[in-house]
């Protein structure tokens, strides 16, 4: 009895495309990225994945928190085998105390003062009259002023 094979053919269809890295839930289409304190990095769900940056080592969750400025790479894993990779420089602005000089502390009839504001990290200003400068002349009322770090 002669018994016939058959012989089949497979096709696969495979397309390996950069993972893509969310900073703070929104997606990066760029290499690079700024946020203030500190950044949580993340990608898609269901992969297995490798994290390292200059505070982070071998990390295998979804999502990181990064806190320091640095070149963070995120590799998708099959089992040890690296499929894709994506890097992203990451800047961390960390802003400091306020440090606030007058030309006058003491203020009375008439007399006015010129205030400047300086923080490092601190990217925008606004006092509570509304102007949004480092550096602000007034006379004879409370000013609050909120230094804030943007990304």
């Amino acid at each position: 009895m002669y018994t016939g094979s058959h012989y089949g053919y497979v096709y696969l269809d495979a397309e390996c495309s950069s993972p893509n890295i969310f900073v703070n839930g929104n997606i990066n289409t760029t290499s690079s990225a700024t946020a203030c304190n500190s950044a949580t990095l993340s990608a898609s769900p269901n992969l297995s994945y490798l994290w390292n940056g200059p505070s982070i080592t071998n990390v295998t969750t979804q999502s990181i928190v990064a806190n320091v400025s640095g070149i963070y790479t995120l590799c998708l894993m099959t089992g040890t085998t690296i499929i894709s990779t994506q890097t992203l420089n990451l800047t961390v602005n960390n802003p400091t105390s306020i440090f606030v000089t007058a030309t006058n502390y003491w203020i009375c009839g008439g007399t006015t003062s010129t205030i400047t504001v300086n923080g490092s990290g601190i990217t925008s200003y606004t006092w509570s009259n509304n102007m949004s400068t480092q550096v602000i002349k007034f006379s004879n009322s409370n000013y609050n002023l909120h230094g804030r770090c943007n990304k």
